[in-house]
């Protein structure tokens, strides 16, 4: 039997301009090139016996054309291992939302396949756990049984890619240093490496700030922190870009501390502290930064992450920045005329000269 396998060029030209089907496209190919080790990790996380079936001769479909009740529907992804397995996938990235019409039209159809196990799979970026149960509870038991339909969400799925291949942090840096010295690579390794990194750069902005050119930066960004604030980028060494931006804030070399006068402040109304900015996230959930490695010690500090959950919740993104040890400065910037402090926060960047040169935050205009 011929095995249609995906094509990943064929597939980045017809989905380029949509980060979800790329992606949700992006993923069927790992799972239909990478068969003896994402794919039956993605079939444990569905608890899918599938020891002793050929994997090889599994279908994977990349928005199949299936026949239901109400017509032609296009479930994201279609996996069949002929009369064993059969799986349709719906993807979500963003806050677009899981749909009730949609997943009921997909389970009556998935209903009647005559495949051994049969599994329904939503995914999604943020949390959506509550609205897939409300959905599902008039789908199991009286579509499907019990036990079909799962829920995952794409940091789960991202986190058993790397578990698969053995992929940490150290690994996937490998696999660039051995492309550029022209050695041979783990082709499973390299292209999930790839896969990984498209993933942060969609569904969440992620930028090491190494590694952009200089007129991608600006120089200096002014940050107001009170003293809880300025407490957590000196122990923690991360600051958070405003949430009120809903795309974040442009990429900066140095972030520089504003210090408020809230009381318990060592250097109230001046600009006190300066930091060189690292890894640049912004719009992403609790969760994915949860996964980040760079941001484990931030979240292993109780305080800080309930802090941080309570202001956001799950189905919300937010904006960090990694950066390395705030520096005091040897003259803080006081504020000068107490009408400036508004001029600060509504210009924001500055030259990193302009900035060392100030006797007063008035110089900065």
């Amino acid at each position: 039997m011929e095995v249609h396998l995906l094509n990943l060029f064929s597939l980045h030209g017809k989905y380029f301009g949509d980060d979800e089907n790329r992606l949700t496209a992006n993923l069927l190919f790992l799972l239909s090139e990478l068969r003896s080790t994402v794919l039956p990790e993605f079939l444990r996380l569905l608890s899918i016996p599938y020891q002793g079936l050929d994997l090889d001769k599994m279908r994977v479909a990349f928005q199949s054309h299936v026949t239901t009740a109400s017509g032609i529907d296009i479930p994201d992804a279609e996996l069949r291992l002929g009369d064993q397995i059969h799986l349709l996938v719906e993807a979500k990235i963003g806050h677009r939302h899981l749909e009730s019409s949609q997943l009921h039209s997909y389970a009556r159809y998935l209903s009647r396949s005559g495949a051994v196990t049969r599994r329904m799979v939503c995914i999604t970026q943020v949390d959506e756990r509550a609205r897939f149960d409300s959905i599902i509870a008039s789908i199991e038991p009286q579509i499907l049984p019990l036990g079909t339909c799962y829920y995952l969400r794409w940091y789960q799925l991202l986190e058993s890619i790397k578990r698969s291949l053995r992929l940490s942090w150290q690994t996937m840096a490998g696999t660039d240093r051995r492309i550029l010295y022209g050695r041979k690579i783990d082709y499973g390794q390299r292209i999930a490496t790839l896969f990984l990194r498209e993933v942060e750069q969609s569904m969440y902005y992620m930028k090491i700030i190494n590694e952009l050119a200089s007129g991608e930066l600006e120089d200096v960004v002014v940050t107001t922190q009170d003293s809880w604030f300025m407490k957590v980028a000196k122990r923690h060494k991360v600051w958070f870009p405003s949430g009120s931006l809903r795309y974040g804030l442009r990429p900066s070399k140095y972030v520089a501390y504003y210090e408020t006068a809230d009381g318990s402040n060592e250097n109230p109304k001046s600009i006190s502290y300066l930091a060189r900015n690292l890894i640049w996230w912004s719009r992403i959930t609790v969760s994915d930064a949860r996964q980040q490695r760079e941001l484990k010690q931030v979240f292993a500090d109780n305080e800080v992450a309930n802090k941080i959950s309570s202001w956001h919740k799950d189905t919300d993104t937010f904006h960090i920045v990694l950066t390395e040890k705030p520096v005091k400065l040897r003259r803080p910037i006081p504020l000068g005329k107490s009408s400036n402090y508004a001029r600060v926060l509504s210009k924001r960047r500055y030259s990193l000269t302009a900035l060392m040169n100030a006797d007063t935050i008035d110089d900065l205009f």
